[in-house]
């Protein structure tokens, strides 16, 4: 998560410095979090992907009783039972925890981004969507209508990712 929040930091710097204007390098993850406002919207990152494990192991305990209902119903031996909640587990909570980390990264990365452009002044931004990419027919419909859009940065907050594994970001609205 610091990766991600720390990415999306100097990520805002470069597109800053691509809109014209200035803004501070930072040389490495110390540098940002010694930023009052970065090492404290850390925090609420964190708090947010501990919430998302929640829901992970709510959806194991649904499907370990299942394949226990499952057991019971064909009987199955022991060993068998192990080994099929264990198979469902396993890809339950590898699927579920892909999906979770890449989300809650994505969302690292916007609230580093915005709390950048906040820290260097900027009120508004637009949404990015990643369809620059050649030929690049994965951005969903959703995703796709905000291209072009301009949200304060207050507007901005918690709207992205828009979906698990999104891969929208901000750029800064330049006051002409």
């Amino acid at each position: 998560m610091q990766k991600g929040y720390a990415k999306g930091v100097t990520d805002a710097g470069a597109k800053i410095r691509q809109q014209g204007s200035d803004a501070q390098v930072f040389e490495d993850l110390e540098d940002i979090f010694n930023q009052p406002v970065h090492s404290s919207k850390i925090e609420l990152v964190y708090t947010r992907a501990y919430d998302g494990l929640e829901g992970i192991t709510q959806e194991m305990d649904t499907q370990i009783s299942r394949e226990l209902s499952n057991a019971i119903s064909q009987g199955w031996n022991p060993r068998k039972a192990a080994r099929e909640i264990n198979d469902r587990v396993d890809a339950i909570g590898m699927t579920r925890a892909r999906t979770l980390s890449q989300t809650e990264i994505i969302h690292a990365h916007a609230e580093g981004t915005l709390d950048r452009f906040e820290s260097e002044g900027f009120t508004e931004v637009e949404a990015d969507v990643e369809h620059h990419t050649a030929d690049d027919s994965r951005v969903c419909p959703t995703c796709a209508s905000l291209q072009g859009n301009t949200y304060t940065l207050a507007e901005a907050r918690g709207r992205i990712p828009i979906h698990p594994r999104c891969r929208c970001s901000w750029i800064p609205i330049v006051d002409d």
